[in-house]
């Protein structure tokens, strides 16, 4: 399961998009996205921790549970792109 499409630049007003891999040799992500506002809005950063565990059933079929979370509540390493002191932090 990967977010390679979601690392690149997309064409949108969109200034910053990154994803970093196996934070702290795990299988968390870190995903950064930030997003344009119209009318004279400061430009908001979401960040999200996204994690996934496998399990095998009794009977063999495979079942995985995702997590998304913001960033905040990862304790781990966090990411730091620049630009993003220019713009507010999103809520979640």
């Amino acid at each position: 399961w990967l977010l390679d499409t979601y690392a690149r630049k997309s064409e949108s007003k969109q200034t910053i998009r990154e994803v970093w891999y196996d934070l702290d040799g795990t299988r968390n992500m870190q995903y950064t996205t930030s997003a344009s506002l119209p009318g004279g809005f400061q430009d908001r950063l979401f960040e999200a921790w996204i994690t996934f565990e496998e399990r095998v059933e009794a009977d063999g079929l495979r079942t995985y549970i995702i997590a998304f979370c913001p960033i905040e509540k990862y304790k781990g390493t966090h990411h730091k792109v620049e630009g993003a002191e220019k713009m507010q932090d999103a809520t979640s």
